[in-house]
Order: C-alpha cells, then structure tokens, then sequence
C-alpha cells in the first residue's frame, strides 16, 4: 500500500509506501549500515513468529507523476465509454 503526497512548502512529490518486509526490501536501491542493523532486529522478529512490515518512502520526478495521473484519467474516461456504450 503506497500514496503519493505533494509537499506545499517546496513542491516535492514523495512516494510514501508500506508493506511486507520481504517485499519491500527487495525494492531497496540502497541499504545503509544503519537500515542494514535495523533489517537484521526485524528478521529476527519473523524468525521468531511476529508479524513484521516496514515504511519506505522515495522522491518522485514530477514527469512520472504526470504521466501517471494523465493515464488514470484515460483510464477513467475509457471506463466511462464502455459504459456508455452498454
């Protein structure tokens, strides 16, 4: 489960998600030794039985967010016309 936030005071958009910690830290571009001690506490909680998730959070070029959006809308009034057309 992820949702995409645009920031007022400098306009970023930033991708804010969660999910399974196996999942989501196959999705990791880079691990710091930090996250890296933190990754290892967790599994040791899933080796251990409890159910585990993490947060991640990635900046998002603007163009990909447009392109996004624009293809949501399409979407939309595709789905709209099929209705229509029924």
């Amino acid at each position: 489960m992820s949702i995409t936030v645009k920031l007022q005071r400098d306009e970023r958009v930033i991708n804010f998600g969660k999910g399974a910690d196996t999942i989501i830290k196959a999705k990791l571009a880079q691990i710091s030794d930090e996250e890296s001690t933190m990754i290892n506490k967790l599994d040791s909680y899933a080796a251990n039985g409890y159910r585990t998730i993490m947060y991640a959070m990635k900046e998002v070029e603007h163009d990909i967010v447009e392109s996004i959006i624009g293809g949501a809308i399409h979407k939309s009034l595709n789905e709209e016309e099929l209705l229509s057309a029924s």
